[in-house]
This record gives structure tokens, C-alpha cells and sequence, in this order.
């Protein structure tokens, strides 16, 4: 099976939270399944999702030697871009942190999610988040979802950005989220490649 590569300096505050250049990091290494707007999951038997990916998974990385290495359970989850947190709600994996970032346009707002994570104590709503700064840390995985088949969902970091209106006040639902029009999925791989301000 084919394998992708995206460039080493995509979420570098990760690499650097977690060490993984003692390691050998040398680029993220993201399979058939994991990028943005793909059908079928990268796991178990790689059937189709309910639903188009709606961002980028963050599972393994290559190292200095070739090899894939996987991300663990509990390795720590920084923000990528400044922002206000907004919701912390559960997912099938373990939680989810809703962040706000200071971009706007024609009646939108620029938001971020990281998922399937355990949120840390001081993570809280309201609070105003730092690039780099700790939000959580990768949440246990194993969990068994319709599109993983037989199979079961290994921990990993999901990240999607994406514009929300100006008056959004629903709770956040990742169930119903691809059925509601407000909701507009962009590619992260964009965001992180550039500034935010390349999102616009």
C-alpha cells in the first residue's frame, strides 16, 4: 500500500512537546485514510467512513533509520496556533478541545479541534491558549466505531480547522457535524503548512 509523507516542519510544537527528534524524527507519515476528505478508514479493515475525513490524523512518524514509529497513549498535545477554548466535549476516543483563533471573514470565524484526547486539568472553557502551550495528552485507543470493521481504532491525535459563523452557539456534535451547512471543513495540512492567515 502506498504510503504518504507530508513535510518535518508540520506541527513541529509536537515534535518538540514530546522529543520525538531524540527519536529520529524526520517527517510525519500519513497513510491511505488519514488526510482530509478521505472516504475509507485507515484502520481494520479500511472501510468507508459514515462521512468524508473531516481532518488529519496523527498516528506515526518516520524516523532517521527508515522505520515507522507509532505515536503512544499519553504523549502531550500542544496547541499549533493561538486561541480561546470554547467547547471540551467527548468523542468515541475521549475528548475533544474546540479552539477559536483571532481570524475572521465574510461572517466566519477560523476554529481548530484537536481529538481523542484527555484533556489536562488547567484546560478549561474561556481560557486563552499560547502556540506550544499543553492542552492534553493522546487518550487510550482500542475503541471499536461502524467504519472500523472487525477491527479497533489505534490512540491517535485527529486535527481539523474549520469555519464557524460569527453566531455559532451549538454544541459542537462530530455525529452531525458533515450534515450541518454552518459547518465548513478546510484542509489542515493548509493551516499548519503556512499561517493561518493562508486560510483566509
Amino acid at each position: 500500500m502506498r504510503r504518504k509523507y507530508r513535510q518535518p516542519t508540520v506541527y513541529l510544537d509536537f515534535v518538540a512537546a514530546n522529543k520525538l527528534q531524540n527519536q529520529g524524527f524526520i517527517a510525519w507519515r500519513f497513510l491511505p485514510g488519514m488526510s482530509f476528505g478521505e472516504d475509507c478508514a485507515w484502520w481494520g479493515r479500511q472501510d468507508n467512513r459514515p462521512s468524508s475525513h473531516e481532518g488529519l490524523d496523527f498516528r506515526c512518524f518516520v524516523d532517521s533509520q527508515g522505520r515507522t514509529i507509532p505515536l503512544a497513549e499519553g504523549m502531550l498535545v500542544p496547541v499549533a496556533e493561538e486561541g480561546d477554548i470554547r467547547q471540551i466535549f467527548n468523542d468515541f476516543l475521549g475528548q475533544s478541545v474546540l479552539i477559536a483563533h483571532d481570524l475572521c471573514g465574510n461572517g466566519r470565524r477560523l476554529y481548530s479541534i484537536y481529538a481523542h484526547i484527555k484533556a489536562v486539568d488547567t484546560c478549561r472553557l474561556g481560557e486563552h491558549v499560547l502556540a506550544g502551550q499543553i492542552i492534553g495528552s493522546i487518550a487510550y485507543g482500542r475503541c471499536r466505531t461502524a467504519a472500523a470493521g472487525s477491527g479497533q481504532v489505534p490512540a491517535h491525535l485527529h486535527l481539523s480547522y474549520l469555519w464557524l459563523p460569527l453566531s455559532f452557539q451549538k454544541t459542537f456534535d462530530w455525529r452531525t457535524a458533515h450534515l450541518d451547512q454552518e459547518i465548513i471543513f478546510i484542509d489542515p495540512a493548509e493551516c499548519l503548512s503556512h499561517s493561518l492567515r493562508a486560510c483566509k
